[in-house]
């Protein structure tokens, strides 16, 4: 976030760059901002043939065109994060023919930040793991309990710019799940 996200010219590494095709105008390709966040967030899970996906902050706009997009990207089961049921259960047509479960922050015991209680929620629903987790979070502590209910070989993909610490050793990675 260097140059800001209003700057008149940003460097950025070349590989980063998706290039709008002629016929797409600058203004057009202004405002699909967050599907083209979207797709460069699935890009990066790169989903094995289980497909198992869980998105946190799944409501923002990020999270809900990763749900639409989510099964041209090999996710085969979904675990959507939010605070709100009223607001997850909304998105569930988005997913389309997608099996679909819901991981409430709201539902879970108030100490959840404290406890862990997204990492067993997750773990309840995936019992063998996330394959990836798209993690739209801005802030707080479950950036690092999503990572936690990942199988071994799994894909943490942080688009949310949160600049909390992650609790744990690097080498833990290695072993979750």
């Amino acid at each position: 976030y260097h140059n800001g996200g209003l700057a008149e010219y940003a460097c950025v590494p070349a590989d980063l760059l998706d290039r709008l095709p002629a016929h797409v105008s600058f203004d057009v390709g202004a405002k699909v901002h967050d599907l083209a966040n979207a797709v460069r967030a699935l890009k990066g899970a790169a989903l094995p043939a289980t497909g198992r996906l869980v998105i946190t902050a799944a409501t923002g706009t990020m999270g809900t065109a990763s749900i639409k997009l989510a099964r041209f990207y090999g996710a085969r089961e979904l675990v959507l994060v939010g605070r709100s049921r009223e607001r997850l259960e909304a998105l569930r047509p988005l997913a389309g023919d997608l099996p679909v479960q819901l991981a409430v922050l709201d539902e879970l015991a108030p100490d959840w930040a404290e406890t862990q209680g997204l990492t067993k929620r997750l773990r309840e629903l995936m019992p063998r793991g996330a394959d990836a987790v798209l993690d739209y979070f801005p802030d707080g502590p479950g950036s690092a309990q999503a990572a936690s209910a990942m199988a071994q070989g799994a894909s943490f993909v942080h688009m949310g710019g949160s600049n909390a610490a992650l609790p744990f050793a690097l080498r833990d990675m290695m072993i979750f799940c």
